[in-house]
């Protein structure tokens, strides 16, 4: 079956469906219901606009965006300047120390509410866990596990609490009070998206004892430094805490050199994991590019990497409505294309307390 066949018969199902978009370095998740469109994070670039201009859609129910960075709101202008393209809901948590163009933008459309002839987003500005909670619609539903409202109201620069209410030595940072979403379509099929999630928010989550537990996780600041902690002990215990069966990078090739390889060996030691995928070729991998962008693996989803040859995985959709959460590009065929073309991957290395491959298990 084709790439372009798989792509027809998930949509003939009407399940919904969750597309890592690949953006390059950056963040970019749409999930679409049979009614609803809900988008977390908006990476740099079109890539977004151009995904949504395939799929046809031209009413997004709700923007989340997990943190002020660049990376995860730059390519939310984009769609709010398409007169083509409306938003109803913009959630975000307010970050008055960013004075990015990115951020400011934002804070643009959000004083100028003649802007759009489509009508004016509303936007939602304590974005915790407490107060937005769990959202269904119909076919998924989608969920803010973190920040706790104790945590938002330290803000950016405060000092996070113990669980006897005393502040601790730590202090918060934008990546610490990511919004970490839980997105549902059924008790098989559920996806955690992390934004840049730092070892302060993960101690937090910890020490609320939040439910995380997700079929495929998608791995917190594209596999960089977690800050505050040895990368494989962050990696461990997060991991402890999904228990997931797939992990993906959403990388940029050359980019804060992602995903690190003290992070992708915890994961292979992790028994229980069964895909590792990575949107572009991480320059661990492989220092020149061998052409995987030309394989049959890939989606034919719009992707960042695709013009350059810079796609791994690609654009990575997931049929949520499968309880094998099914996916294309097919977990099997990206893992035959890195196993011929890419010997040094870091997913397929191996170490005496991991598995042999990243190839599915029986």
């Amino acid at each position: 079956m084709t790439s372009r066949e798989r792509l027809k018969k998930m949509t003939r199902t009407g399940l919904p469906n969750l597309a890592i978009l690949d953006v390059g370095a950056g963040n970019c998740a749409v999930i679409i219901g049979s009614k609803n469109v809900v988008v977390v994070d908006c990476g740099l670039g079109g890539t977004l606009a151009e995904f949504l201009l395939s799929q046809g859609i031209k009413s997004v129910d709700l923007v989340i965006v997990s943190h002020a960075d660049e990376d995860h709101l730059a390519g939310l202008q984009p769609i709010l300047l398409d007169q083509n393209v409306n938003v109803a809901e913009i959630a975000v948590n307010s970050n008055h120390l960013k004075s990015t163009d990115a951020w400011n933008d934002l804070r643009h459309v959000a004083a100028n509410r003649k802007q759009r002839k489509g009508g004016f987003p509303a936007f939602i500005l304590d974005l915790s866990r407490e107060r937005f909670g769990r959202r269904d619609y119909g076919d998924f539903g989608v969920e803010v596990l973190a920040p706790s409202q104790a945590d938002l109201m330290a803000g950016v620069g405060g000092k996070p609490l113990d669980a006897e209410g005393k502040p601790i030595n730590r202090t918060f940072t934008s990546n610490s009070l990511s919004v970490v979403v839980r997105v549902e379509a059924t008790k098989d099929a559920a996806v955690l998206l992390t934004g840049d999630l730092d070892e302060t928010g993960l101690r937090c989550i910890e020490r609320d004892n939040s439910r995380l537990a997700a079929t495929t996780i998608v791995f917190p600041h594209h596999g960089g430094l977690p800050a505050g902690a040895s990368s494989a002990d962050f990696t461990k215990r997060l991991l402890d805490r999904v228990r997931p069966k797939r992990v993906l990078f959403s990388i940029g090739r050359g980019k804060h050199d992602t995903p690190r390889q003290e992070i992708v060996e915890e994961v292979r030691k992790n028994s229980a994991i069964e895909y590792i995928g990575c949107t572009q070729l991480s320059e661990n991998c492989s220092k020149s590019i061998p052409g995987l962008s030309s394989m049959g693996h890939l989606s034919r989803l719009p992707a960042s990497g695709k013009s350059r040859g810079h796609c791994c995985a690609g654009t990575i959709r997931i049929n949520l409505g499968s309880a094998e959460l099914q996916h294309d590009p097919l977990d099997k065929a990206h893992q035959d294309s890195v196993k011929k073309h890419i010997p040094g991957a870091l997913c397929m290395k191996d170490t005496a307390s991991s598995p042999p491959s990243m190839a599915k298990r029986t």
